[in-house]
């Protein structure tokens, strides 16, 4: 799946803080996933943003790549997604992952 920056950080928020061993086992290869290398915070110019607990990065963060996600990931991540639709918590940073992990299934 294609994510930018942006929507991978977002995906990390979105995972279970707790849960079965398989659930835990799962976040954490997610976050190995979806997180920031050291490099890529480089290439991005990953920097705290002007609000506390926010981060700026360059143009380049825009630019989407390949993030290799199973099933079962995507399953995780679009559970959570519908059920920040259902309690009506969707924000607009979450609509083009909507998008991507539940599409029209609901429509």
């Amino acid at each position: 799946m294609k994510l930018n920056v942006l929507e991978r950080l977002t995906c990390l928020n979105l995972l279970p803080e707790e849960g079965n061993i398989a659930t835990m086992r799962m976040r954490i290869k997610l976050i190995e996933k979806l997180g920031l290398t050291a490099e890529e915070y480089e290439e991005y110019e990953v920097h705290p943003g002007e609000t506390a607990g926010t981060l700026q990065w360059n143009e380049k963060g825009a630019e989407e790549i390949e993030i290799d996600l199973k099933g079962p990931e995507i399953a995780a991540i679009a559970k959570n997604l519908k059920k920040l639709d259902q309690e009506e918590k969707l924000t607009q940073m979450h609509l083009t992952l909507y998008d991507k992990f539940v599409g029209d299934e609901e429509n």
